[in-house]
C-alpha cells in the first residue's frame, strides 16, 4: 500500500505539474513544495491542500475509525475512574 506522501508525489508527476504551477495555484511556499517533491515531509494541512488541488480524497480508513472508537471508550473509562476518586 502506498503512503499518502507517495500518492501525492505520483499524482503530481502524473499530471505533469511543475513546482511553479503548484505554488501559483495553491499559494504554498516554493521551499515547502520543493522539499516535499524531493522526499521531505509536509504537514497534514499542506497534504490536504495538495489533495484538494490534485483531485485526491483524504478520508479515514476503517482501521483509523476503529482506533478512534477504542480511544473514545478508553477515555470514558478514565473519566469514570477520575470521578470516583474525587468522591
Amino acid at each position: 500500500m502506498l503512503d499518502l506522501a507517495q500518492t501525492i508525489r505520483d499524482e503530481i508527476e502524473r499530471q505533469e505539474l511543475t513546482q511553479y504551477r503548484l505554488v501559483q495555484d495553491t499559494g504554498l511556499n516554493i521551499s515547502t513544495i520543493s522539499a516535499f517533491i524531493y522526499g521531505g515531509d509536509i504537514r497534514l494541512a499542506t497534504a490536504s491542500k495538495l489533495c484538494d488541488y490534485l483531485g485526491l480524497e483524504l478520508r479515514p480508513t476503517k482501521q483509523a475509525v476503529k482506533r478512534k472508537a477504542v480511544k473514545k471508550k478508553a477515555t470514558k473509562k478514565a473519566k469514570k475512574k477520575a470521578a470516583k476518586r474525587k468522591k
